[in-house]
């Protein structure tokens, strides 16, 4: 998901409140910004026909439903705790194991 914020105390927040109310109004703005995050464009004239949820629903009829928001939370931490091991250095294919496996032990429950 991508998004922009007007900080409260920003020190250019006119320059900020211009590029919102103007530039980005503009739908060749909003275009190219989505085609470089690859998601939709918020601004259409007319509605648009994304292939993608259609294509999605066969896949999700027969997914597992999404886990609980409070066990979701123990595997975004274990899913946390793997990145910034990662990112420390150690053996990727290791961390992602390991990981792999209590997120395994937390679905099972």
């Amino acid at each position: 998901m991508h998004g922009s914020i007007i900080r409260k105390g920003a020190k250019h927040k006119v320059v900020a409140q211009d590029l919102f109310a103007d530039y980005l109004t503009h739908e060749y703005v909003m275009n190219a910004l989505s085609r470089s995050a690859g998601a939709p464009t918020a601004l259409r004239r007319e509605p648009a026909v994304d292939p993608l949820p259609e294509a999605l629903h066969p896949i999700c009829e027969n997914a597992d439903p999404m886990p609980s928001l409070p066990r979701m939370g123990e595997i975004w931490r274990v899913l946390e705790k793997a990145e910034f091991a990662a990112i420390a250095g150690e053996p990727a294919d290791e961390t992602a194991t390991k990981a792999a496996a209590r997120v395994r032990e937390i679905l099972r429950g």
